[in-house]
């Protein structure tokens, strides 16, 4: 618990001090829907796949957190938030949400407000998501607009493929 604590802790610090780090800039947004043979196979090999899947997000969720950029009165927000949520619970991973208008959602009450964080991060669509790794101060962009749960996990697993050691 006190490796999670100290996660949040660093992430929070990290919201305040942002300008001090540089930001990679990363569009790996494919938005392909997985195939139905894939979302309801039951072999082996692809149960195999899904739980190394876990595996590498959970092992992500260690060192890595979630920025989440949103406005209140978004309706893409909105609908994102939950999705957002469900899958912090789901992989253990830190969620710093930041309202860009100062109205938290249902889903993050305790918000931070953004406080030029959207423009160091060149934030210009909401919502957006970066994974965040506050030891070695990178960020990468997830997800720009609505995206579901399963194209969040590709999108994760993307990054995680793409920049290798960097973000573990």
């Amino acid at each position: 618990m006190k490796i999670k604590t100290g996660l949040i802790y660093l992430l929070s610090l990290w919201v305040v001090y942002v300008s001090c780090f540089q930001v990679a800039e990363a569009a790996l947004l494919n938005q392909h829907e997985l195939e139905n043979t894939l979302s309801h196979s039951t072999n082996d090999a692809h149960l195999q796949a899904e739980y190394d899947q876990e595996s590498i997000i959970k092992e992500l969720a260690k060192k890595n957190g979630l920025f989440f950029f949103y406005r209140s009165t978004c309706p893409y927000c909105k609908r994102f938030a939950p999705v957002v949520k469900r899958f912090a619970e789901t992989y253990g991973i830190v969620v710093v949400p930041i309202t860009t208008d100062g109205i938290s959602l249902p889903e993050f009450p305790h918000s931070y407000i953004n406080q030029r964080q959207s423009e160091r991060f060149h934030v210009t669509v909401e919502p957006a998501l970066f994974l965040v790794n506050p030891y070695t101060h990178q960020a990468v962009a997830i997800a720009y607009g609505l995206v579901s749960e399963a194209e969040l996990r590709k999108n994760i697993l993307d990054v995680a493929m793409h920049i290798g050691g960097s973000v573990r």
